[in-house]
C-alpha cells in the first residue's frame, strides 16, 4: 500500500485522477479520484497531479500557486494515452492568477466553440509542454484558441511563459496561440502547427488607449508552420507588441507568413528577424503593414533569413512593405526560389530613410523583380545603386 492522507488525497507520488475513480475516495493510485477538478482543488505547491488513461470533459478551473522549485504539474501517468475534451463552450483549463503551474504531455479536443487552455489576471511562470491539440472538424467561425493567454488589464501581467514542445493540428479561424496584453518574457519554441486555415500565432496589443498593454520581451524560436493552401490568414501576426525575437522559425504556405502592423492604439517596435525560413506564399512571405500614419513601425532587422518562393502570382513578393519604418535593415538574407513573375521586395513610395539594405544574396536566373519607391527594378546593379545605403545611428529625437 502507498502512504497517503485520507484528508488531503495525497500520497508520496502524487493525486491521481481516473474515469473509473470516485471524488469520494482519496486521490491515491488504488483509489483516485474521479474529476481533474477535485485533484486540483486538492493540490499544493510541489504536488504531481496524474491523470489515468481515458476520456475526461471538464471545465476545470484553477488560481493556485506553486514555487519556484515546487510547481504544481497536471500530467499524464507514465505514458497512458489521456484525452482531455473540451465540456461545452468553456475551455478545459482555465487559470486566473496562478504561478508556478506546468501543464504536459496531453491530447486535448476542442469541441464547438471553445478554447482548450485560458489564462487570465496575474499569472507567472506558467509551462504548457509537449501537449497535442486537435481541433473540432465542426470548429466554426470565432472558435476559440488552443492558448489563450491574456492579460487586458492595467494591474494585470503574465510573466515567463512559456509554451514549448506542442503539436497543433488543422485549427480553424482563430488564432492558435494567442498572447494579447500584458505578457511579457515569454518564450514560445519547438511547436508544430500543421494544416493550420488561421493564424497559428497571433500577439496583439489591447484595444484602448493609446502605446497601451502588449506583449513585450518575447522569444519565438524553433517553430515550424505549415497552413492550408486556402489559407488567407497570417502564419504569424504582430499586431502591437515590442521586443520580439523570431529565429530559426519555418512558415511554409498561405498567403502571408508574417503580418506585422501598428494599430490605431498600439505601436509595434523593436522586432528582429534571423535565421528564419520563409517558404511558397502566395501574396508576401512577409509584409510589414502601416497603421496610424503618424506612428510608423520602428527598428526593425532581418538578418541570414531565406525566402524561397517556388509558386505565387504575378505581383507577389517575398518582402512587401506597405509602410514608413523608422531604422530598416535587412541584411545578409537569401532571396532564391522565385521562379514565379513577381517581386524579391516591393516597397511603397513612403519609406523611411534610415533604411540599411545591403550583402543580400538573389539568384540571378530569376524573373522577379525589385520594387522601391515607386520604381521598378529587373537588374539587381541597379537597384543596389539606387537603394544600398546605410542609416544614421538613431539619435534620442529618432528614438523618441
Amino acid at each position: 500500500m502507498l502512504p497517503f492522507s485520507s484528508e488531503s488525497g495525497k500520497t508520496a507520488e502524487g493525486i491521481f485522477v481516473a474515469p473509473s475513480g470516485s471524488d469520494n475516495q482519496s486521490g491515491t493510485i488504488d483509489a483516485p479520484y474521479k474529476s481533474v477538478q477535485k485533484a486540483v482543488d486538492t493540490a499544493s505547491a510541489g504536488d504531481t497531479i496524474y491523470l489515468r488513461k481515458g476520456t475526461y470533459r471538464e471545465n476545470v478551473k484553477m488560481n493556485h500557486q506553486g514555487e519556484e522549485h515546487l510547481p504544481i504539474i497536471i500530467r499524464p501517468f507514465k505514458d497512458e494515452d489521456v484525452q482531455l475534451k473540451t465540456e461545452s463552450k468553456e475551455p478545459f483549463f482555465s487559470l486566473k492568477d496562478t504561478e508556478y503551474i506546468t501543464i504536459k504531455k496531453f491530447t486535448f479536443y476542442q469541441e464547438k466553440e471553445a478554447s482548450v487552455i485560458v489564462s487570465s489576471g496575474e499569472t507567472r511562470s506558467l509551462q504548457i509542454l509537449d501537449n497535442r491539440f486537435r481541433s473540432s472538424q465542426g470548429a466554426k467561425e470565432k472558435s476559440g484558441s488552443a492558448v489563450r493567454i491574456s492579460s487586458p488589464n492595467a494591474d494585470s501581467i503574465h510573466e515567463d511563459i512559456v509554451i514549448s514542445g506542442n503539436t497543433v493540428e488543422r485549427w480553424k479561424y482563430s488564432p492558435a496561440f494567442s498572447l494579447v496584453g500584458n505578457v511579457n518574457s515569454f518564450t514560445i519554441s519547438h511547436n508544430h502547427f500543421e494544416k493550420a486555415s488561421g493564424t497559428s500565432l497571433d500577439l496583439q496589443a489591447v484595444s484602448g488607449e493609446v502605446n497601451g498593454r502588449v506583449p513585450s520581451r518575447g522569444n519565438v524560436k524553433n517553430n515550424t508552420i505549415n497552413s492550408s493552401g486556402r489559407s488567407s490568414e497570417p502564419g504569424i501576426a504582430v499586431q502591437g507588441a515590442h521586443n520580439i525575437v523570431f529565429s530559426h522559425n519555418t512558415i511554409h504556405g498561405g498567403s502571408v507568413g508574417t503580418l506585422v502592423r501598428n494599430t490605431s492604439f498600439a505601436d509595434t517596435e523593436d522586432l528582429s528577424f534571423k535565421n528564419n525560413v520563409w517558404r511558397d506564399q502566395t501574396s508576401a512571405g512577409t509584409a510589414l503593414i502601416q497603421g496610424p500614419a503618424e506612428r510608423p513601425i520602428s527598428r526593425v532587422s532581418f538578418s541570414e533569413n531565406v525566402w524561397k518562393n517556388a509558386h505565387g502570382s504575378r505581383g507577389s513578393a517575398q518582402l512587401r512593405i506597405q509602410s514608413s519604418i523608422r531604422h530598416l535593415n535587412v541584411m545578409n538574407n537569401e532571396f532564391k526560389g522565385n521562379t514565379f513573375k513577381g517581386f524579391y521586395i516591393d516597397a511603397t513610395e513612403d519609406i523611411s530613410n534610415y533604411v540599411t539594405l545591403k550583402d543580400n544574396s538573389f539568384p540571378s536566373s530569376s524573373s522577379a523583380e525589385w520594387k522601391w519607391e515607386g520604381h521598378k527594378f529587373r537588374d539587381l546593379f541597379t537597384f543596389q545603386q539606387y537603394i544600398e545605403q546605410e542609416a544614421p545611428v538613431p539619435s534620442s529625437e529618432d528614438t523618441d
